[in-house]
């Protein structure tokens, strides 16, 4: 007699999107892999099946996935198999959508897949049911300004791309690139920065809100001759809100080093408005300005201070410039 055909496994349809960052270099030519595992099974590793274009600097890739009843989804892997002539990988993050309940899992990363700092994640998701996104979740366009300073011990500077991702009590940001890698002197542009003892300003625009600070990260992407880099601090102020923080780091972002990275997440701390300075005038300084002077908002340099006012629509970083003066060691010798 004919047999029964075989019951019918319970399928469950997924729609997955990974999202690359928009770092320069972000992104990989290596075959990348998921794997899913859930209360009641698991799924793969699986790889995606990518098409040249896939995994670009600043893509979001979709995938439509059939996999067995996995059950609640616990956990994801994706990872990479460090193929190509450039598999390193910048992931920001990948949302899954279980097709048939409606139900989205959110998974953040914003961090390297890469032989030092591992090729593969192991992420647990934060579950959402899909809905409008609350109105006040970093909805808001706001600019923030960025002084980054680096240490000046001996050889704390940097020539590899650095990156940078700030985050609130609403959202985060993007992983943002403050300088390309192989920056050089040869235009104000693209002078070099983040060199040992240097302060660096920088204007970040269209920007969401995200609130209250809470951390922040920063990085570089090990290109360059010197990656290494020994970062001091840096100090944010959304220019919309006036809220600021200081994060304080003091360490070397160097994967060389045993325990370093060169990635680092740093905790908000208070950072408050500094009062004003006021310079007592000599009657040198009252006179009128004379060339070779600079002119503040109140006055001459010493009557006041100076303005800032090196700032880009782009949403990329933008230079500021750091104004040392120094007084000549000579000697008055009066008759």
């Amino acid at each position: 007699p004919p047999q029964p055909p075989p019951p019918e496994v319970p399928q469950t349809n997924w729609e997955l999107v990974v999202m690359t960052g928009k770092a320069f270099g972000s992104g990989t030519d290596a075959d990348v892999f998921i794997e899913l595992t859930g209360s009641s099974g698991s799924f793969g590793p699986h790889q995606l099946p990518a098409g040249p274009e896939a995994f670009e600097t600043g893509c979001r890739d979709t995938f439509r996935l059939v996999t067995p009843d996995i059950g609640d989804l616990k956990q994801l892997t994706i990872s990479h198999n460090n193929m190509g002539t450039s598999p390193t990988w910048f992931l920001q993050g990948l949302e899954l959508t279980n097709l048939d309940s409606g139900v989205k899992y959110v998974f953040k990363v914003a961090g390297w897949l890469d032989v030092a700092n591992g090729l593969s994640r192991t992420l647990k998701p934060s579950q959402q049911k899909q809905q409008q996104p609350a109105p006040d979740a970093g909805s808001s366009s706001c600019s923030y300004q960025l002084e980054i300073k680096t240490s000046d011990i001996e050889g704390a500077g940097t020539d590899a791309g650095v990156f940078i991702q700030i985050g609130g009590v609403l959202c985060e940001t993007e992983a943002l690139q403050l300088q390309a890698a192989g920056a050089s002197n040869d235009t104000i542009g693209t002078r070099a920065m983040f060199q040992e003892g240097s302060q660096d300003l920088f204007i970040l625009r269209g920007l969401p809100d995200v609130g209250a600070f809470t951390h922040l990260r920063i990085g570089h992407d090990g290109s360059g001759q010197h990656p290494a880099w020994h970062l001091a601090w840096v100090q944010v102020v959304n220019l919309t809100t006036g809220v600021r923080a200081l994060f304080t780091a003091n360490t070397w972002l160097d994967p060389t080093i045993p325990g370093s990275n060169s990635w680092i997440q740093l905790a908000a701390g208070l950072d408050p408005q500094p009062a004003p300075v006021t310079v007592p005038q000599s009657p040198r300084q009252q006179q009128p300005q004379q060339p070779g002077q600079l002119g503040g908002s109140s006055g001459t340099v010493g009557a006041g201070r100076l303005t800032r006012n090196w700032a880009f629509p782009s949403k990329l970083g933008q230079p500021g410039y750091k104004v040392t003066f120094h007084t000549s060691n000579i000697m008055s010798v009066r008759g």
